[in-house]
């Protein structure tokens, strides 16, 4: 049992009895309702813990990641981070951000550890994933969502 002496000790039980009065009322209120809760639109095989880029067909993802090592090899080494860099390119490109908002993202996303992406090879990073990823008509119903 805590004790509250002086004056500093009284201010601080006044301020926390009213706390604990409010807080369970609150809590209650019955003003509060459930969201919404509304139905998944894709494909039936996509889970909440699969990665969106799944929502991409196998067949475009493997000629994207075929066109980001042609651009170069390493752009592509791990496949599942070049494919999420994708998805955020075409949910920026359904948002309506400039080109070359989508280059300069590229540029950051694309780079690191040995690899640092140029304007040109961010404009071709753009280009390809505009090309294979983004026409996805899955992934675009999950942005509207």
């Amino acid at each position: 049992m805590a004790l509250f002496s002086g004056s500093l000790g009284a201010k601080a039980l006044r301020l926390v009895i009213p706390a604990l009065v409010v807080m369970p009322a609150v809590a209650c209120s019955s003003e509060q309702r459930p969201a919404t809760v509304r139905p998944a639109t894709g494909p039936s095989h996509v889970t909440p813990t699969q990665p969106t880029w799944m929502l991409v067909p196998s067949a475009e993802r493997k000629k994207f990641l075929a066109a980001l090592k042609a651009i170069d090899r390493p752009l592509a080494a791990d496949g599942d981070e070049a494919l999420t860099h994708a998805v955020d390119i075409c949910f920026k490109s359904y948002d309506g951000t400039s080109g070359e908002a989508l280059q300069t993202y590229a540029r950051t996303a694309y780079s690191g550890g040995t690899v640092t992406i140029s304007s040109a090879i961010a404009r071709k990073i753009v280009t390809v994933t505009k090309k294979w990823i983004c026409p996805s008509d899955a992934l675009y119903r999950r942005w509207e969502s």
